[in-house]
This record gives C-alpha cells, sequence and structure tokens, in this order.
C-alpha cells in the first residue's frame, strides 16, 4: 500500500508539472502574439494619436486589466513574466538574424518630447530631435539636436547643430559642427569647421582645421592645430603643432621628464607658454609670436 500511494503521488507531481509546463508554453506563444498584435496597434495608431496620449491610454488600460483580474494576481504576473521572456527571445532572433536593424525606442511615453536611443550600425540624415544616444557605427548628416548627444562608437557627423554636451566613445570624424557645451571624446578626433561654447576635451590624437573654442582644451595625444582659434590649451602631449592659429595660453602638463616640443607656424599665443617638466622647446616659424612668456621651457627662431 505504501508503495501504490508513493507511485500515485509521483504520478500526480508529474502530471502537475506537465500541465504547468503546457500552460506556460501556451502563455508564452500567447504572450508572443500579444507583443506582435500591440506592435502593430501601436505602429497604426501613433500615426494618427500623440505618442503621451497614447501612454495615457496604455496606464489606465493596465489598471483596469488589474483591477478587473485581482482575485488572480499570480496569472497576472506569470502572464507578465511570460512576455518578458517572448520578448527577450523576439530581441535575441532579430539581432542574431538582422544584425544590421536599428532598434528605435521612444523612452518617454509620458513626454512630449523624444529621445532617441538607437542600437546598431545607424544612419539619420535631415533629422530634428531633443536627445540622441546611439550605441554603434554612426553617421549623421543635416541635423538639429535640441540636448546632449552620446555615441557609443566610431562617428562621422556633418552639418550638426547640438544645443546639449556631445559625448564620443570612440574615433571622431566631425566637419561644420556647432555645440552650445562641451565636447568630449574618447578617441582620435578629425574636426573640421566647428565651434564650440564649451570645453573640447579629446582623450587621443587631435587634428583640428577652422575651430572656435570659446571654453578651454584638454587633449592627452599629438595635436595638429590649423586656422583655429582657441582659449587656453592645456595638453599631456609631446609634440604639439599650431599653425594660422590663435591662442590664449598654453600648458603642457607633466610627461616624465620628456622633451615636449611645441611648433608654432605664423601664429600667435597671446598669453604663456607653460611647461610643467620644465624641459620643452618652443619652435618659432615666420611670424610665430608668443607675447607672454615661456615658463620652463627655451624658444628657437626658425
Amino acid at each position: 500500500m505504501d508503495n501504490q500511494n508513493i507511485f500515485h503521488k509521483i504520478e500526480t507531481v508529474v502530471s502537475d508539472m506537465v500541465t504547468f509546463v503546457g500552460w506556460l508554453i501556451w502563455a508564452f506563444i500567447k504572450a508572443i502574439a500579444t507583443i506582435i498584435t500591440f506592435s502593430i496597434i501601436f505602429a497604426l495608431l501613433s500615426a494618427i494619436i500623440p505618442i503621451p496620449l497614447m501612454g495615457t491610454f496604455a496606464l489606465i488600460f493596465l489598471i483596469w486589466l488589474i483591477y478587473t483580474h485581482r482575485q488572480s494576481i499570480t496569472t497576472i504576473i506569470a502572464f507578465f513574466i511570460a512576455c518578458m521572456l517572448a520578448l527577450a527571445l523576439v530581441n535575441s532572433i532579430k539581432y542574431s538574424l538582422f544584425p544590421d536593424w536599428v532598434m528605435v525606442k521612444y523612452a518617454p511615453l509620458f513626454r512630449t518630447e523624444f529621445m532617441y536611443k538607437k542600437f546598431g550600425s545607424t544612419e539619420i540624415k535631415s533629422r530634428t530631435v531633443n536627445n540622441l544616444t546611439i550605441h554603434g557605427t554612426t553617421d549623421l548628416d543635416d541635423m538639429t539636436i535640441n540636448g546632449p548627444l552620446a555615441v557609443y562608437g566610431r562617428l562621422h557627423g556633418s552639418d550638426l547643430k547640438v544645443k546639449g554636451a556631445i559625448t564620443i566613445h570612440g574615433q571622431a570624424t566631425l566637419h561644420d559642427i556647432v555645440c552650445a557645451d562641451d565636447v568630449t571624446i574618447h578617441g582620435q578626433a578629425n574636426l573640421k569647421g566647428i565651434d564650440v561654447s564649451g570645453d573640447l576635451v579629446v582623450h587621443g590624437q587631435l587634428n583640428i582645421k577652422r575651430g572656435s573654442i570659446l571654453g578651454t582644451t584638454h587633449v592627452h595625444g599629438q595635436a595638429y592645430i590649423d586656422k583655429s582659434t582657441m582659449a587656453d590649451l592645456m595638453a599631456h602631449s609631446e609634440e604639439i603643432t599650431i599653425k594660422n592659429s590663435t591662442l590664449k595660453n598654453i600648458t603642457l602638463k607633466q610627461s616624465y621628464g620628456r622633451k615636449i616640443v611645441v611648433t608654432l607656424i605664423d601664429s600667435t599665443v597671446d598669453g604663456n607658454i607653460t611647461f610643467e617638466n620644465e624641459n620643452g622647446i618652443v619652435v618659432l616659424k615666420n611670424d610665430a609670436k608668443v607675447q607672454g612668456k615661456i615658463i620652463g621651457g627655451t624658444a628657437e627662431q626658425e
């Protein structure tokens, strides 16, 4: 009798587990169908209904759903878990089969401003957005961004107007850029025709032509500056070349006793050039001038 009871209990447990797994699979299928259905409905309604209003409707529907099924709250929780698993599966399949697709997320459903987040290789032209965050290789052209721009990857940008800060984690090639805040680049920077109202920070080699930097320029690497106007330049570098440009002050940070060479070609430094390691040379070519003092180094006229 005891053995029969044990086998009966095992049979009951196995039967319950099979029933639960079957229910979970069915809920999983329904979750996928629900996500696809709501995606289609959202895409159709977004053309005629403002996104903040749609977000309000979605919130009201969610509250009504929870209130209606308040007696079976565990079913609602299980259904939402199944939805999350289904969404993860759909995204995994999408990125595996179509890695170059761009996923756009309208983050603030309950606000009137749009904040774009993009993943993958991205190319955007002739758009106006409030905020832009991109993960991956990026090409931007003829855009107005009314807030910050953040790129985690290589960036090629032209004809951009950015009212917030620009942060780039990767190599940057920028042409005809106007930024009303700071610009920070973690990688090599190739800049042409750039106006920065704040600071310019480059962790890598800097090549700039026709630039106007109102704030302080910080460079951690070699720098080549041509036809540009800058306020103060602070550099961790052993070699800087400045051509046809005007700067206020130049400070060369410590370089572990190595000789630092600053070459001025038809350029003017209105203030001082300071070598913190006291082992610097300023090479003056053509009509180059230093209106202030050379501290910690010497000048050579060529």
